[in-house]
């Protein structure tokens, strides 16, 4: 019986030290929070457990205002296992809370001030808009061409990336599935 408990203690432990990991790496990535398009406070709670596009877009952008509707359309049909973050590109703040409220978005958005957006910027080399990086829910990169995926593949690619986010290499600095691994970014 003492085997038994020792067991459920490490087995508890374990999932509650991934979780915390899990939560730290979303919160260096995203920030604190998260906004809403009326500038409310959201938790990256809203996160947990689903597979995160990240999608860096701005207001004054033509093909922007054409791919924006087609990923609203995939994340109802998928927003039980998929979340969206915004990143914008937009000149300011409120440029960035009247896109949002324009485009009708769902989902929440990285602070406009925050470090944070230039950080994803950089970090996912995403400097031509319209464009949509897909994490696993650990916050792994999976794919950079997520914009692609949507427009062109709607009804396979989540399945695809619900299994490429099963991939994860734990003993991987940068957080990359194996097949990533060696291709510069």
């Amino acid at each position: 019986m003492k085997l038994f408990y020792i067991f459920l203690f490490l087995f508890s432990w374990s999932v509650l030290s991934h979780a915390q990991e899990t939560s730290e790496r979303l919160e260096i990535k995203f920030g604190k929070s998260l906004i809403n398009s009326k500038s409310e406070k959201v938790s990256l709670d809203y996160l947990k457990g689903k597979i995160i596009g990240v999608y860096f877009s701005a207001q004054w952008c033509p093909p922007c205002k054409i791919f924006t509707p087609k990923l609203a359309k995939f994340y109802q049909k998928h927003q039980k296992d998929f979340a969206v973050v915004f990143v914008s590109l937009d000149h300011s703040a409120h440029l960035q809370l009247n896109y949002m409220k324009e485009a009708q978005m769902k989902w929440p958005a990285v602070h406009y001030s925050s470090r944070v957006r230039g950080n994803l910027q950089k970090g996912y080399a995403a400097y031509k808009i319209p464009s949509l990086i897909i994490l696993s829910p650990e916050g792994n990169l999976i794919s950079l061409e997520g914009r692609a995926s949507v427009a062109h593949n709607p009804t396979t690619c989540f399945k695809k990336w619900q299994s490429l986010a099963l991939w994860g290499d734990p003993n991987d600095k940068w957080g990359n599935p194996p097949f990533l691994k060696k291709k510069r970014y």
